[in-house]
């Protein structure tokens, strides 16, 4: 009987195995990262300095405007003042003193003009150049400016330099040349002419050369 009390100590129900529970792995902790401070819009900052700048400039403009309206007021004031004081008998000697300033300056005006009108005509005679003709050998140097096939062409051109008060020669043409020659100056010998010859270039141009005719 004991051994059945021993057998049927369990009541029934099976036999139980009771192991230790395994260690809880700890978690490692989650590393936050931390949020970086969101920067602030500058955009309200510079609207506000434009519009402060906008309503500077403003204001000065209205101030100078107003000045320059007022100094023109102040200035027809016064000016309004000067002939409601000017009595008309100040008004008429003021108006006579123009009118006779204004004959005398007319008169000297065409005393100017006639002056003007003589002399040009004086230096426009006197400046006067004529127009020559070598229509055989001299021996001298002839500074040339220009060649030409026509006389009438040389002509032309020697009246154009007499306008400026230039003398000039017509070289007629001889031997094998056909062309007339005109020249604007002649000398004894060669070497005078070329002496002269850069002088006159200033003048004519470096399109110049000497013959000897």
């Amino acid at each position: 009987m004991a051994e059945n009390i021993e057998n049927n100590s369990g009541f029934g129900l099976p036999e139980v195995t009771m192991k230790p529970l395994a260690e809880a792995t700890p978690k490692p902790p989650v590393q936050r990262t931390p949020r970086r401070p969101q920067k602030k819009s500058n955009t309200p900052l510079i609207i506000g300095l434009f519009l402060g700048a906008l309503v500077i400039v403003a204001a000065i403009w209205w101030y100078m405007n107003k000045k320059k309206t007022d100094d023109l007021v102040a200035d027809t004031d016064m000016v309004e003042d000067v002939i409601d004081d000017t009595t008309d008998d100040e008004a008429e000697e003021i108006t006579y003193d123009a009118d006779a300033l204004i004959d005398e300056t007319a008169e000297e005006v065409s005393t100017i003009e006639e002056r003007v009108a003589t002399t040009s005509s004086t230096t426009s005679y006197r400046k006067r150049g004529r127009i020559g003709n070598v229509t055989s050998r001299t021996g001298r140097a002839y500074i040339i400016v220009g060649s030409f096939i026509d006389v009438d062409l040389a002509n032309d051109y020697g009246k154009k330099l007499a306008r400026r008060g230039v003398n000039t020669k017509i070289i007629s043409p001889e031997g094998d040349n056909k062309f007339f020659r005109l020249s604007v100056a002649d000398y004894g010998s060669i070497a005078a002419a070329a002496r002269n010859l850069n002088r006159l270039k200033a003048t004519y141009g470096d399109n110049l050369w000497v013959i000897k005719h």
